[in-house]
């Protein structure tokens, strides 16, 4: 775990992983549609899509939609690039490797886990199944169907078979081996993960207590006050004096 915190791992030295097994896990992710696609950008890097559109003799904007499919599942990256002629951005992509490689295995690892429940299941005999071999059915799901076959209506039957025990026991057999193929060496899944992770618990913790001491020292700064300026009171006005009796008689007539 040490080791993989310090130095990041070489991915140049594992073992590739052949087209065709890309090509069947994205026909099953995908569709068959992105096939002809993903084999012109396979073990390429920044692959312009004007140049995919001309190869595949489509447009621009269906090869940008199929890629915007595979860029949902993170199987693709790109960059962009400005024409100083025209003023427009080019798109240039990738498929991306690991992403792959993580998409592969988890299927892989599921379709393991499914197929060794379906491995007790055949060997035990708890199934119930019609001479046609319709469809495999537990003793729950074939009491819901009063022991007759939802598909053909015929009878039921329990039984194993030797045949698909040893089919399904080199099937278990094959996807444990492709696992192991595929897999990071010295290195687990979860732990790639943690590389994407922005930062540390200690470090966030850091960052929380930092900030709540900030709140509290503005919470008891003492506030600021401007000192008051002593403006001069404005001089009062000089009352009229009143004129005498005399003066007014005067002015009345």
């Amino acid at each position: 775990m040490e080791r993989f915190l310090n130095k990041a791992p070489d991915f140049s030295s594992e073992m590739k992983i052949p087209e065709e097994a890309v090509i069947e896990l994205i026909k099953e992710e995908i569709g068959e549609d992105v096939i002809p696609l993903v084999r012109l950008i396979f073990a390429k890097e920044n692959v312009s899509e004007f140049k995919i559109a001309e190869k595949l003799g489509i447009t621009v904007n269906q090869v940008r939609s199929i890629l915007y499919r595979l860029q949902e599942k993170n199987l693709v990256t790109f960059t962009r690039k400005k024409d100083k002629q025209k003023g427009w951005y080019i798109y240039s992509w990738t498929l991306d490797m690991r992403e792959v490689r993580f998409l592969l295995l988890s299927t892989k690892r599921s379709n393991l886990e499914h197929l060794q429940k379906m491995l007790e299941l055949e060997k035990s005999g708890s199934f119930f199944q019609c001479n046609n071999k319709c469809m495999k059915l537990s003793f729950e799901n074939a009491l819901e169907f009063q022991f007759k076959c939802p598909e053909c209506g015929e009878i039921l039957n329990q039984g194993t078979s030797d045949k698909t025990v040893n089919s399904m026991t080199k099937e278990v057999e094959k996807l444990k081996q492709e696992i192991e193929l595929y897999s990071i060496p010295d290195y687990d899944l979860e732990e790639e993960k943690l590389e994407k992770k922005p930062a540390k618990k200690k470090e966030v913790k850091r960052k929380e207590i930092r900030k709540k001491i900030r709140v509290a020292r503005k919470r008891h700064r003492p506030k600021k006050t401007r000192k008051a300026r002593h403006k001069p009171r404005p001089a009062k006005r000089a009352k009229p004096k009143k004129k005498s009796g005399f003066l007014r008689r005067i002015f009345r007539r």
